[in-house]
């Protein structure tokens, strides 16, 4: 019995000392439009990010908001799970669907602006989550990138 407690208390103080950082936010690499339709644009998107742990996680799922210029543009997803590795900067790619108007309506805007997207100011905002053995982490995503 007192063997029993002992590996239960073991697990139990690995499992917390081993819990995942949250990842952290660096920039938002690039874009391209995917798709293009009458009602809906897809947008493909890679968020680079830096994973703070001494091990390596897998991102499982992933839904947020997009705003460019403070206008929603849509969801983003992550459409298959992602393996980070440890202590390093990695690119999430995520897929974005966004009403063709309003794709239209920033596109232009951009070629306004002379097709500099440092202009522009995107911010992510929802969960994401991370997962290492058995352990699962859902931790918020507040990202702004002026």
């Amino acid at each position: 019995m007192r063997k029993i407690r002992s590996v239960l208390f073991l697990l139990l103080f690995l499992g917390v000392a081993c819990a995942p950082k949250d990842l952290e936010y660096v920039k938002v690499k690039d874009w391209k439009l995917d798709r293009l339709t009458f009602k809906k644009t897809t947008i493909q998107l890679w968020v680079v990010c830096h994973n703070p742990n001494r091990f390596s996680v897998s991102v499982e799922h992933l839904n947020a908001d997009l705003y460019v210029d403070e206008i929603y543009l849509g969801k983003a997803t992550l459409e298959h799970p992602l393996e980070v590795p440890r202590s390093q900067n990695f690119e999430i790619p995520l897929s974005v669907e966004v009403k063709t108007l309003t794709a239209l309506n920033q596109a232009l805007a951009w070629v306004a602006q002379g097709g500099q997207t440092e202009n522009f100011s995107f911010r992510i905002e929802g969960k994401a989550e991370v997962k290492k053995g058995l352990y699962r982490h859902n931790f918020p995503i507040n990202y702004v990138q002026k």
